[in-house]
């Protein structure tokens, strides 16, 4: 499929999944929730939404409540994974809550109901205060830069690197936003030369 067309269709899908778990209406009962990264920038590549929450207060209570909530909207399956960061220990990671959500569309077999299924959609939630506040500000700058051509080089690498084990461990989105808005990088083998660079082999 044509990268534009791909990277369109998630990103209708990826409004519908919100539309379908209520999500952006239940964060604002606890913050002020904001859509970030690929979503945001019309750059996906796969099912992955990643969303801020600016708090007033970070307290674990606000998170096993909205759990609950989002359990009583799920079709098949729903997966959680929660980070506590706020003491700022995992610097990979903005200081505040992570809760990751696994969805499971209806859709989907019994067989494809596995966490490892890339029909998964995975929804990264970061609750953060403002002064801690991150996503919103990179997701701006990266959207000032943008460009179709420039939109076309990045959907291509990450193609390809969103596929490599080392993808969200030592490689991120923002690298190869990084290296195409500032390095000057086209492809993917000049982006594996600005890895290698860094000390990283893809």
């Amino acid at each position: 499929m044509n990268l534009i067309k791909q990277q369109n269709q998630l990103q209708k899908d990826a409004y519908k999944v919100l539309e379908k778990l209520q999500l952006m209406e239940l964060l604002k009962n606890f913050g002020e929730p904001k859509i970030v990264g690929s979503l945001s920038l019309g750059l996906m590549t796969w099912r992955d939404i990643d969303i801020e929450v600016i708090m007033k207060k970070l307290d674990m209570e606000f998170i096993a409540e909205i759990c609950a909530k989002l359990v009583r909207k799920s079709s098949r399956r729903i997966d959680f994974g929660v980070i506590d960061n706020r003491d700022g220990f995992n610097n990979i990671r903005p200081t505040g809550i992570y809760l990751g959500v696994k969805y499971y569309s209806k859709d989907l077999k019994a067989g494809e109901l596995l966490g490892a299924n890339d029909k998964v959609w995975k929804i990264d939630i970061h609750f953060v205060l403002k002064k801690d506040s991150k996503g919103v500000q990179k997701t701006q700058e990266v959207a000032d830069r943008l460009t179709d051509e420039i939109r076309k080089i990045i959907l291509k690498i990450k193609g390809v690197v969103f596929k490599s084990p080392k993808f969200r461990k030592e490689i991120f989105s923002m690298d190869i936003y990084n290296a195409v808005l500032n390095k000057g990088v086209k492809n993917i083998n000049e982006f594996k030369d600005y890895l290698r660079e860094r000390g990283i082999n893809l």
